[in-house]
Formats: structure tokens, sequence, C-alpha cells
């Protein structure tokens, strides 16, 4: 630190002393301004990342759910076909069993009106021209 030999700390501060004031002042205000503008612009940056991604998940989310919903239709669909064909299932075993139900039904009328008469018969001591073979042949239609 003497004045016959300074250090460099010494010369830059010596040199920067004898400049005008004007460059003084404005290289600090300079290098104010470009840390600011640095700054502004890193954050404009990061914060247009961060929106930008939120936009994408939102996106995403949007798009799953769409392909969602057309998954869930076609499932509905498929569902619709699945009913509509059994319900053509249930009306023809409905039918067949209406059919069944009232073929027994006659037949269980045939079997009654045939042992009245058979009664009848055997009460009156009469001859009604039914026989026990007519009247088992009548029970032998019920079993089918």
């Amino acid at each position: 630190m003497s004045l016959d030999n300074p250090t460099r700390f010494e010369k830059v501060l010596n040199t920067y002393s004898a400049w005008p004031v004007w460059v003084r002042v404005g290289i600090p205000l300079v290098a104010v301004l470009v840390l600011i503008g640095g700054g502004l612009f890193a954050c404009d940056k990061i914060g247009g990342h961060i929106t930008d991604r939120g936009i994408r998940k939102d996106k995403e989310k949007i798009a799953n759910t769409v392909a969602e919903i057309s998954n869930v239709k076609g499932q509905i669909s498929e569902l619709q076909q699945k009913e509509a064909e059994l319900r053509v299932e249930l009306n023809r075993d409905v039918e067949t069993l209406q059919n069944n139900v009232y073929g027994h039904e006659t037949a269980k009328g045939e079997t009654n009106k045939a042992l009245a008469n058979y009664n009848a018969a055997v009460r009156s001591n009469s001859n009604v021209n039914a026989t026990a073979e007519d009247l088992l042949k009548v029970l032998e239609k019920i079993k089918e």
C-alpha cells in the first residue's frame, strides 16, 4: 500500500476516480438496470413455464376425461345391446312358459272332466263310455 508500489485495487480506484462523473454514475446504473432486467426476464420465463405446465396438465386431464366418457358411452351401448338380447330371450322364455302353463291348464281341465265323468259313472252304475284307460291317457298328457 505504498505510493511507490500500489496494488491493483488501488490502481483501479485511482483510475476510476479520474473518470468523469457521468461515467462513474452511469456504469453502476447500467449494471443495476442489467441485473433488474435479468431478474425480471428470469421471473417471466419461470412464471410462463409454470403457467404452461399447469395448462398442459389441465388439457391432459380434460383429454383423459373425454376419453373416459367415450369409453363409458361405448360400454353403455354394449350394455344396451346386451339388454335387448336378454329382453328377446326373456320374451321367448315367458312365451314358452305361458304355452306350457296353458297346455297344462287345458290338460288339467280335461283330466278333471274325465275324473268327474268317471266318478259320475261309478256313482250311478251307468255306462258313460269312459274307462280307466281313457283316464290314464288324459293323465299321460299332463306328464308331457
